[in-house]
């Protein structure tokens, strides 16, 4: 039992201090991805309605409908195709 009491008196609670960083640096990163997101929304809107705008609603519905997804060997990313 004197063993287990030795363990539990090496352990030290980490300093608030430690806490505080640790929220700091989570409330960067959500905000960055808070900011990521609202300028993703504001492009995808843009996006809709210069579809609208130019008339090509039909032929979004189309290729969204029959794309698929495609990987080509010189990009690192697939895209959507219509074959």
């Amino acid at each position: 039992m004197t063993t287990y009491n030795t363990v539990i008196k090496e352990q030290s609670p980490c300093p608030s201090v430690y806490w505080k960083e640790r929220f700091e640096e989570a409330s960067g990163w959500v905000e960055h991805y808070t900011d990521k997101s609202n300028r993703l929304e504001d492009k995808v809107q843009f996006l809709m309605d210069f579809i609208q705008w130019k008339g090509l609603s039909d032929e979004y519905a189309a290729f969204e409908k029959r794309a698929h997804k495609k990987e080509f060997p010189d990009e690192p990313f697939p895209r959507y195709v219509m074959d």
